[in-house]
Formats: C-alpha cells, sequence, structure tokens
C-alpha cells in the first residue's frame, strides 16, 4: 500500500506542476480577464475524486471520508483569512507545493509559518474555536446518495475523458483539465487509503502528534516527500527546476504561511483539504470556506495590483 501511495503521490505532484494549478494563479488570471481554466480545473478535479474514493472507500469500509460540518462565522473567517495568506504567500497550499517542488527553498518559510499558524490558534484564546461536526459524509456508505452522487461523477468524467484529445499544450504545460483528472484520481485513491493526507492537514496532525508525546504519521510524511519528488521532476521537464533560494521573499513566505496556518486550522485544512477531500464528502462548510477563500485571496491581489499602480505613479 505504501508503494501505491508514493507512486499516486508521485503522479500528483507531477501533474500539479504540469499544469501549474494554483488557486492564486487562476484568480489572478480571472482579475486579468483571462481564461477561467484553471480556476475551474480544482472543481474537476474534486467530480474525479468523487469518482475514484467511492467504489474504494465502500470496498474498503466508507471511513476514510471526512465528517461533515455546517457553515458558519468560523467558515467564513477562515476562507477569508486563507486566501488574503495565499495571495501575501504568493500560492496557495498547491502553489506552495509546485514552487518547492521547482526549487524555489524560500517557500520553507510557508511551511514553517503554517505550523507556527496552527500553534497560534490552538493556544491563542482568541482563535481557539472549531467548526460545528454534524456527523459522517453521506457518501461514506453506498446509499441512494451516494449512488446518484457517483452516477453523475463518473457520468461527468467520462465526458471529460471524451474531450481529452480536443486540449492542446503548450510549452510542454498540460492543459489544466489533464493536470485535475490526474490529480484527482492519485488523489482519490490516497483519499480511500488514508482518508484526509493533504500535508495541510498533515502538519496539524503530527504538530498534535508531538504535543501528545506520540510519533507523527510516516506514511502522510512519505505522502508529502513523494508529491514534492513529483513536482521536482515536472519542473526538470518543463526545463524550469532551479534550486534556489530568494532570502527576500522569507518574510512574505512566513507571514502569509502564519495566516494560512491560523485559517487552516479553523476551516480545518487549507484549499487542497477542501478540494480534495471536504467538497467530495459533501461537506456544507466545504463551499462556503473555498468561497470565502477565493473572495479573500481575489481582495488582497486586488489591493496589492492598485498600490503598486499608485506607487508607480
Amino acid at each position: 500500500m505504501l508503494l501505491i501511495s508514493a507512486l499516486c503521490g508521485v503522479a500528483f505532484g507531477y501533474a500539479a506542476q504540469r499544469g501549474s494549478l494554483c488557486v492564486v494563479s487562476g484568480i489572478e488570471a480571472l482579475l486579468e480577464g483571462k481564461s477561467p481554466r484553471v480556476f475551474l480545473s480544482f472543481l474537476r478535479c474534486s467530480v474525479w475524486v468523487i469518482a475514484v474514493t467511492l467504489p474504494l472507500a465502500w470496498l474498503i469500509n466508507g471511513e476514510q471520508l471526512d465528517v461533515i460540518a455546517a457553515p458558519g462565522l468560523i467558515t467564513v473567517a477562515g476562507g477569508l483569512l486563507f486566501g488574503v495568506g495565499a495571495a501575501i504567500n504568493g500560492g496557495c497550499s498547491f502553489g506552495t507545493l509546485i514552487r518547492l517542488g521547482g526549487g524555489d527553498a524560500s517557500f520553507i518559510a510557508t511551511l514553517a509559518g503554517l505550523a507556527f499558524g496552527y500553534l497560534l490558534q490552538r493556544h491563542a484564546p482568541a482563535f481557539d474555536v472549531s467548526l460545528d461536526v454534524v456527523g459522517p459524509s453521506p457518501l461514506e456508505t453506498p446509499t441512494l446518495v451516494g449512488a446518484l452522487a457517483l452516477l453523475l461523477a463518473v457520468a461527468f468524467c467520462v465526458r471529460e475523458l471524451m474531450l481529452e484529445r480536443r486540449r492542446g499544450s503548450s510549452l510542454g504545460r498540460w492543459a489544466p483539465e489533464r493536470a485535475a483528472l490526474v490529480m484527482g484520481v492519485a488523489g482519490g485513491v490516497l483519499y480511500a487509503l488514508h482518508g484526509s493526507w493533504a500535508y495541510t492537514i498533515a502538519i496539524e496532525r503530527g504538530l498534535a502528534h508531538m504535543r501528545a508525546g506520540g510519533i507523527p504519521d510516516l506514511d502522510l510524511a512519505l505522502i508529502f516527500i513523494a508529491c514534492l519528488i513529483g513536482a521536482a521532476l515536472g519542473a526538470r521537464r518543463l526545463d524550469r527546476f532551479r534550486i534556489q533560494l530568494n532570502a527576500r521573499d522569507v518574510p512574505k513566505h512566513l507571514l502569509g504561511g502564519t495566516i494560512m496556518g491560523v485559517a487552516a486550522a479553523l476551516i480545518p485544512g487549507g484549499n487542497d483539504v477542501l478540494v480534495l477531500h471536504s467538497l467530495p464528502a459533501l461537506s456544507p462548510h466545504a463551499p462556503v470556506a473555498y468561497l470565502t477563500l477565493v473572495v479573500g485571496a481575489a481582495g488582497a491581489l486586488a489591493l496589492s495590483s492598485r498600490l503598486r499602480r499608485r506607487a508607480a505613479m
């Protein structure tokens, strides 16, 4: 199982790099009036996860799926904060993985910030809040709702496969829909085998285990390393793998990562958890968190652009 997980991690990171899938980049494209394909590919990724995860999860026991939570002010606050943090950082959860895999060591500060943000949320009384968990996912067992969700997801994925040949690539980069396909399939297998496996949630769990005197989940650490290897391979394929340390960017990555960490503890998880785990589990809080995340990132990017224009005048 670890070998399968490692291969899926490599495939996931490789596809993310080849497709350059990042929510911040997708929002920037929308603000500039460009194609929404990158932005919409994350929703495609969620559908692929449903199509792959449900049959596998049902064969195992179904308990890998995330519990569902009710949306509320915490959801909105967490989404807005994460979007702002991602904009400051210059990349969301996926973008951070892509840049780290491309050799930019300054994004290690983002990981440190994520860990610090989690600790801050847990130990600062003002941030010590949590979601209202409702119960297990309605897709946990093969009910009528689950069967209908699976049928719709499979129908959509079949259509995507039929359209795949018509979508081209440029400069060696994959079409975002192709990247979403591979990320969704690989991520779906990992979801069925490990439950929530994304590195943002893995950092939080690792910190919790260490505080309790236990050992962090080495399986999730292996998956993250495999994703980084895949992203590095994708960067080499695109001839843009460069080991570098942009020291001037470290403070902004640390600040952005810390804000993302506090927000990820509230949501919980980052946009990777929302796309790969919560949305496929049909949690009501997930679309609210994702939409507010987009609003937060778009507002921060628009403000930054406006300030730059004023400074240039």
